[in-house]
């Protein structure tokens, strides 16, 4: 087989060195690149046109779907394989659906992420182990699929506790933008208010290992008042 060159983008050095690191040991896969967020791999794609990119799902900047979109726009044959520690079939599935060829968790040994690689440079689809049964079985999706990728985005954003003119400043858009993304995505998932909203992104994992930032600010405790100067 030729060589596979591969972009790792991960928003944590460690994390992409060390991938970098143990892919060099394999003689058949070449690392051109390491990107450290969404807009840099997708940069770093069109520039280097790797067979494969090994992308993490959550970046601060744009998330895997986005990355998916943005490449498949402009008719990338690179395989998209993403690395993550999130092992929910819903996120697995919705990247799946978007044009992802893999989906490898971050615990996965080091022999599993080759072969994940193999499998993708060739054009065949791959899961983790922990994930094939419950996507193949179409479990956990609830509605994902039909969620665009800025819908999506917002779906996790309300869910951590964000308001809606916090979202649009994190997504970069207008406030108005956001509203009709959120309109849209209670359509298409059946729900009535934001409750809701933060209830089903919390049921499909997507808040696995965060603390919604207004639980997280209800639960601060807060400063002691400054002590009263002493009476003369």
């Amino acid at each position: 087989m030729s060589t596979i060159r591969i972009l790792v983008a991960d928003n944590h050095p460690v994390v992409s060195e060390g991938v970098a690191l143990v892919l060099g040991q394999s003689p058949d896969i070449e690392v051109v690149g390491l990107a450290s967020g969404g807009h840099e791999a997708v940069r770093l794609t069109r520039e280097l046109l790797p067979d494969v990119l090994l992308l993490d799902y959550r970046m601060p900047d744009m998330e895997a779907p986005g990355v998916i979109q943005r490449l498949k726009a402009d008719g990338a044959t690179t395989a998209i394989l993403i690395l993550t520690n999130y092992e929910q079939a819903s996120i697995a599935k919705h990247c799946l659906s978007q044009g992802a060829l893999g989906f490898v968790a971050k615990s996965a040994s080091n022999q599993e992420l080759l072969d994940a690689i193999h499998a993708v440079a060739q054009g065949r689809s791959y899961l983790s182990s922990t994930l094939a049964a419950s996507v193949s079985a179409g479990n956990g999706a609830q509605g994902l699929d039909n969620l665009s990728a800025r819908e999506l985005e917002l779906l996790r954003l309300m869910g951590e506790g964000f308001s809606l003119q916090e979202a649009a400043h994190k997504m970069h858009v207008t406030e108005s933008t956001v509203s009709t993304y959120r309109q849209r995505l209670m359509k298409k998932l059946s729900l009535r208010n934001t409750a809701e909203i933060i209830r089903f992104a919390v049921q499909q994992g997507l808040l696995d290992g965060l603390e919604p930032p207004a639980i997280a600010a209800s639960q601060r405790t807060p400063p002691a008042p400054p002590h009263a100067p002493p009476h003369a």
